[in-house]
């Protein structure tokens, strides 16, 4: 079993063929995304950092997975922004304090829907095994 670090591509392309297999749990991972919009202002510097670290590990995996720019390029877009704004943040939090949780919130939600327009164009199919029956 994998560690919840071990995060791995989304897809994964099929030796021998076209077809692409997706990771349900790295899709699934990225929802730890939402906990950017539990930050405050005045949330304690650790609580924050905490959040920003931990979106940034999911992040960084669906950045660098090899077939996101092919399949959901606006979304990929979207993360490196999020995840440019997220550095950004961390730096200026250790420096001065709070500031910027609003934009953080405001990319979050360009690239969730980006991630949903790129997902909706995205032909996804669900193949159910078949059972040849011998009579």
């Amino acid at each position: 079993m994998s560690s919840a670090l071990e995060i791995g591509p989304l897809w994964r392309a099929l030796e021998g063929s076209s077809m692409k297999r997706t990771n349900q749990m790295q899709m699934y991972r990225l929802g730890n995304l939402t906990r950017l919009r539990e930050m405050q202002e005045e949330s304690s510097l650790s609580d924050r950092m905490t959040t920003i670290t931990i979106a940034e590990i999911y992040l960084k995996s669906f950045i660098e997975d090899p077939l996101n720019p092919e399949l959901v390029p606006r979304a990929l877009e979207r993360a490196q922004e999020l995840m440019d704004e997220l550095k950004r943040h961390s730096h200026a939090v250790k420096e001065k304090g709070p500031g910027g949780v609003q934009f953080i919130e405001l990319l979050l939600s360009r690239f969730e829907t980006s991630l949903e327009d790129d997902l909706e164009r995205l032909p996804t199919y669900l193949i159910e095994p078949h059972i040849r029956r011998i009579s």
